[in-house]
């Protein structure tokens, strides 16, 4: 078992060529005081058309009811041209609170497909339409990932804005033969009702047996569920500290937040159908619950006594599957979209989602595989159906755009529209800060509500965020970047490890000292750096209980006028000690983290322990 890492790292500047490190600094990153609260603000005509003239006093911002004072405000605006930043922009910049260079201009577009919930025909015309956006849409200073989720979550290409690669690596994206969307599932469901109520009797309880069936269906969709949010919240988090516009692009089919009602209406309107009590629509057309039509007087005493009994038998049944069904009623998976929306908001990021399903059709006509329901159920059956398996997955969709500031997209077959609109926001949007008014409490939600004075404008914006601890937010980040390494590889770190005497390993983790943030205090230029470590097996599993290790360490401080020099000849080492694991084939993840602005980076390689 790998005990816990104690790391008595120190700093260790390990003087480099000038010539190599020059110019290879990373952009700087989009800085504010903790407690200022930044919004990005999306205004339009009703055409969707950007305004671009609006002056601070036309904007009121309230923070849970109560108006705030606010303390920045700044129009952003990318040319339809790439071009650099000029002396203009470079001085108003500098007076500026935030300091937009020009990389804050950069958007940082993040593809991802939902590969789980796009069955083969849907992604094919997904597929097509982003080729033909990365071909010949991309907008200047955007820059684009690809990332699917199929079980796991997956970059086909980390952030480029080469349409070359970005072409390649979509091209390379196939479908998941698994696949199958929720509209799918519940199709799957209703068969599997199908084959316990053929024939059934009311002795042999097919309400009960549905009912249980209902519940691990359901508790497959929630499982799916949280995977496909946990790879998202984890995408998020891997955009934080990026400057400018952040969005993400979600395909998918979507997910309903209330499944296990689907579930209880879909056994209650099969048990009737299969026990003889009827709708109200039903009666007034002459037919009974089974879709069958009924004796020629409804209402005569014998049609009333057989219907008294079989509307006490469905009864009977619908509170068997009431109490098998009431167990999952605490399955709740808005929970999940909620963490999605958390994390969007914390790190200042849109979602544009799109329905990839394209345009749906709600009649009983519209999708000739549903044919077989109308010959066993009925027509109102199958269109009831339809229609709350059509729309409950779209709440998935329009609740991470609504909440985030951005936009949904659905019941189209133009897909691109999603990707059009995305770009046009990306170019033109206000950024507002202020320092909030009310009074702090961690894990408190916070509302926030822009007004305009403009009349015919509307604004988009995220709707408020959490008060969160910047350590539980911190500890987050490092677990999130351990488990989703490939997500966080930002700078070349270099990790060598050496056996040492009495069973020790020692782990040396080098980065470039150009990567380090820095924060300006009386003429200092001070830094931290924390590194995490953990152990995989040849199977990808955690090795040990104590997963990782950590140690913040004040690493040091210099002369603001020595930075610049010692950014250019420096790197800087972190090093740990650790019981060796058992002989076998290892993979190491290092993940160092930055202490003045929480940025991490992660690097892996394998390990080999020998006999």
């Amino acid at each position: 078992m790998l005990k816990k890492f104690w790391i008595f790292a120190a700093l260790v500047l390990a003087v480099a060529s000038a010539a190599a490190q020059k110019g290879d600094a990373p952009n700087p990153l989009f800085r504010v005081q903790t407690e200022l609260v930044l919004v990005d603000l999306i205004v339009s005509d009703k055409e969707g058309n950007p305004i671009a003239d609006l002056t601070e006093k036309d904007v009121q911002v309230f923070e849970d009811g109560k108006k705030q004072k606010i303390n920045y405000f700044q129009f952003l605006s990318v040319p339809s041209e790439a071009t650099p930043a000029g002396p203009e922009f470079a001085e108003r910049a500098s007076n500026d609170p935030i300091s937009l260079a020009s990389p804050a201009h950069r958007t940082s577009m993040a593809i991802f497909i939902d590969l789980a919930s796009l069955e083969a025909p849907v992604f094919e015309r997904a597929k097509e339409s982003l080729a033909e956006f990365l071909e010949n849409q991309v907008a200047p200073q955007t820059r684009i990932m690809l990332a699917t989720y199929r079980g796991g979550l997956e970059i086909h290409q980390a952030f480029s804005d080469d349409r070359t690669k970005l072409a390649e690596a979509l091209q390379g994206i196939q479908p998941a033969p698994d696949a199958q969307s929720a509209v799918g599932s519940f199709r799957k469901f209703s068969t599997q009702l199908e084959e316990i109520f053929h024939g059934a009797v009311p002795g042999a309880e097919p309400a009960a047996m549905a009912a249980t069936q209902g519940k691990v269906f359901v508790a497959g969709l929630q499982r799916q569920m949280a995977a496909v949010s946990g790879a998202l919240s984890a995408l998020i988090q891997s955009l934080r500290p990026l400057p400018g516009r952040k969005q993400v692009l979600l395909y998918s089919s979507g997910y309903p937040m209330q499944p296990m009602n689907i579930v209880r209406q879909l056994i209650d309107k099969r048990t009737r159908a299969s026990f003889g009590q009827p709708s109200t629509a039903d009666l007034a057309r002459g037919r009974g619950g089974d879709g069958r039509p009924t004796l020629p007087n409804p209402l005569s005493p014998t049609v009333a006594d057989n219907r008294g009994k079989q509307i006490a038998e469905t009864s009977l049944h619908k509170e068997r599957m009431n109490a098998i069904l009431s167990g999952g009623s605490g399955i709740d998976m808005r929970s999940y979209l909620q963490e999605v929306v958390d994390q969007a908001n914390r790190s200042q990021v849109s979602f544009y989602s799109i329905d990839a399903r394209g345009l749906l059709i709600s009649s009983v006509s519209g999708d000739a595989s549903d044919r077989g329901f109308v010959d066993q159920l009925g027509g109102q059956y199958l269109a009831e159906l339809r229609d709350a398996l059509t729309r409950a997955p779209q709440a998935f969709l329009t609740d991470l755009a609504d909440q985030s500031g951005g936009l949904a997209f659905l019941n189209s077959n133009d897909l691109s529209k999603g990707l059009e609109r995305a770009q046009r926001d990306a170019r033109s949007y206000y950024l507002v800060g202020y320092r909030p008014k009310n009074k702090r409490k961690l894990g408190k939600f916070h509302t926030i509500d822009i007004k305009l004075k403009r009349s015919g404008a509307q604004a988009r914006y995220r709707q408020g965020y959490i008060e969160s601890d910047p350590r539980d937010a911190s500890s987050e980040d490092v677990m999130t970047a351990l488990k989703y390494p490939n997500l966080f590889e930002s700078y070349p770190i270099e990790l060598k490890v050496e056996p040492r005497p009495g069973g020790k390993l020692f782990f040396n983790t080098i980065a470039p000292t150009s990567s380090l943030v820095f924060a300006e205090e009386n003429g200092l230029s001070r830094f931290s750096v924390e590194v995490y470590g953990i152990l995989l097996d040849s199977k990808g599993k955690w090795v040990g209980d104590n997963v990782y290790f950590s140690r913040g360490q004040q690493l040091g401080s210099i002369p603001a006028e020595r930075k610049a020099q010692f950014l250019t000849n420096a790197s800087f080492s972190l090093s740990a000690e650790a019981d060796s694991p058992p002989p076998g084939d290892y993979q190491v993840v290092v993940v160092v983290r930055q202490g003045v602005d929480g940025t991490v980076c992660t690097h892996r390689q394998p390990l080999q322990v020998g006999q």
